[in-house]
Order: C-alpha cells, then structure tokens, then sequence
C-alpha cells in the first residue's frame, strides 16, 4: 500500500514553511494518479504558498508495481538537507522475500530521482536495464565522435516507432551545450544486448538485497569478462 505523511518544508527563497506530502512507499499499482505525478516531476516538487518559487524535494522512497512485480528503493545521493525530509531506514528485513506473493520479484535501488524515473520507465517498455547501459556506451561513443563532451548525461525516455515505422528506442541526453534526443533501433543490437548483459549478470551477479545497476556496474562486469578472457 502507499505510505504518506504531511511534514513541513522551508521555501529556500522566502524561508516559508508549509506542510508537504513525503512517501515513505508509493504502490503504484493501487494508486496509478500517483505514478502519474511521480512522472511529471509534481510528486517531488515543493511549490511555496507564500512566493509561489517550486523547489525539487527528493527524499528516500520506495517505488512499488504489483502488475510488473517491481520494488525499486530510492536513497539521494546528495541535496539540500534543508529541502530533504528525515531518511527513514531501508525496509527491514532487506530485500524482497523469495516466497508467497513476492515470488518473482525484481529489485533495484537507485540514488537520485532521474535515475528512479528512468528505471520506471524501463521496466514500464518491458526492456532490460543491464543492456540499456550497453547501448548507452554505442550513443556515448557516437556523441564523442561527433565532438560533444565525454560527461553527456544519458537517460532512457521511450519507445516508439519512426516515420517508417522502425521500432525506435528513445534516449534524452543532457549536454553542457543543451538537452537533445537520441534514437537507436530496438532490433537485433538491442537483443543481442540483452542476451550478452544476461550471460554476465548471471556470472557476476549484483551484490545486495537492492542491487544498483548502472554504468559502474556495467563496467566492473566488462572489466572482469576481459580478465576472465572473454570477448
């Protein structure tokens, strides 16, 4: 079920404190208008009564779908303490529960609120996180080839097919220059992704209850494939 509470936030403009709706858990599932404001932006974002200033609040929550047997614990890395609610203790006991209901779950932890958005996302499309990262390394590589800087920040955004009617997978990324959209088939790469990051994954399998799966640990299963000999 989702879990809320009413705290006060203090507007960092005018220092005005207002009541501010923080969830411990959202059961997206029981409470789709809920999703839909975590997708806007609106259910993380502060907006003061007093000078009307919207201030991003980003505190720990946990993300729950039924339908797609996902848990996903968002911890932030970093904010202002100021603008962040008192953190609240990771689920105890960790992880998912193997058994009964929670059979077949799937586990993600996450440390900012794009990186949460982008997750949802990704299961949302029924694609694999792992293998994203992959064809982030092709739209990286191919952004540095056309002179853009190496720190381009990559999100997956959608799917959707083009005006020929190709399956495309959508990503935004974030330059010092601007924001702009890449697109890479969803295809043959895509699947021979999916089936090369399986294969490393179940040799090297994310550590923790609430396992991280992004770039570092993308990079830290290539760099022990070379070492082990692999291609």
């Amino acid at each position: 079920m989702t879990d809320s509470f009413q705290q006060n936030v203090r507007c960092p403009g005018c220092n005005t404190e207002a009541p501010f709706t923080i969830y411990r858990s959202l059961n997206v599932t029981l409470d789709p208008d809920a999703k839909q404001s975590l997708l806007s932006g609106e259910l993380f974002r502060f907006t003061c009564p007093s000078c009307g200033a919207a201030t991003q609040v980003v505190y720990p929550m946990l993300y729950h779908d039924m339908q797609r047997k996902l848990m996903i614990w968002l911890m932030p890395d970093d904010g202002d303490d100021d603008l962040r609610p008192e953190r609240p203790a990771p689920p105890d006991p960790p992880g998912i529960p193997q058994g009964g209901a929670m059979a077949g779950y799937t586990a993600r932890s996450v440390g900012s609120l794009n990186e949460l958005l982008e997750k949802v996302l990704i299961f949302d499309f029924e694609l694999d996180d792992l293998a994203l990262e992959m064809v982030k390394i092709v739209i990286a590589t191919q952004l540095e080839a056309a002179g853009h800087a190496k720190d381009s920040k990559i999100h997956f955004a959608r799917r959707e097919r083009d005006d020929k009617g190709v399956e495309q997978m959508v990503f935004a990324v974030m330059t010092p220059t601007g924001a702009r959209a890449a697109m890479l088939p969803h295809g043959e790469m895509y699947t021979n992704m999916a089936a090369a990051a399986t294969e490393l994954a179940s040799r090297h399998p994310p550590s923790g209850k609430w396992p991280l799966i992004d770039a570092a640990y993308l990079q830290r299963l290539m760099d022990l494939n070379i070492a082990e000999g692999g291609t």
